[in-house]
């Protein structure tokens, strides 16, 4: 890979980064607050895919790709400990719930991350990894309310459209693996 492609990826990891801790900073006023938690929820996809595809990209060292999937799990492990209450008590488990949809779009970048790559188990574990987003994303939708969960359209529901159709696109583009 080149030179450029790798200070392109990782300027890309490192800027998308900056930008979400300056959104924890950011004092919304109440008429943004729900953008504010949108960009919260949905932002890290960005630092992720970079950082995937970045570690992907690696020749030399091969399971250096595999430390944000592990890292995800770790922490989703951590939210599910708290979630169901096998850690503290009470109010944890909001704490858990929290975790576990913080979680949701790391994942969709190291998912896109891994299409993006191209290759024939890359693209398959890629693919999975969206199929399971898509099946969380419908659950938590159906469970919002009795109204149809496709004739509520909510911010929420961008960032999700926008990764679903990058990752569709991504898995059906011709393959053609770049090193």
């Amino acid at each position: 890979m080149r030179d450029r492609d790798h200070i392109a990826l990782l300027a890309g990891f490192f800027v998308s980064l900056v930008l979400y801790v300056l959104l924890f900073l950011w004092d919304a006023p109440l008429d943004l607050s729900e953008l504010q938690a949108v960009l919260w929820l949905s932002v890290p996809a960005a630092p992720a895919f970079c950082l995937q595809l970045w570690l992907c990209r690696l020749e030399n060292v091969r399971w250096i790709r595999w430390l944000p999937l592990c890292a995800l799990f770790l922490t989703a492990l951590v939210g599910v400990a708290y979630f169901f209450g096998l850690v503290g008590g009470g109010w944890d488990a909001l704490l858990g719930g929290v975790i576990l949809c913080w979680c949701i779009a790391p994942a969709a970048g190291c998912a896109l991350g891994w299409l993006a790559y191209g290759g024939k188990f890359p693209r398959r574990l890629g693919a999975a990894g969206l199929a399971a987003l898509l099946v969380i994303y419908t659950g938590l939708k159906i469970m919002g309310g009795p109204r149809p969960f496709f004739l509520r359209f909510e911010l929420i529901d961008l960032p999700v459209l926008i990764v679903l159709s990058a990752g569709a696109w991504l898995l059906l583009r011709k393959e053609n693996r770049i090193k």
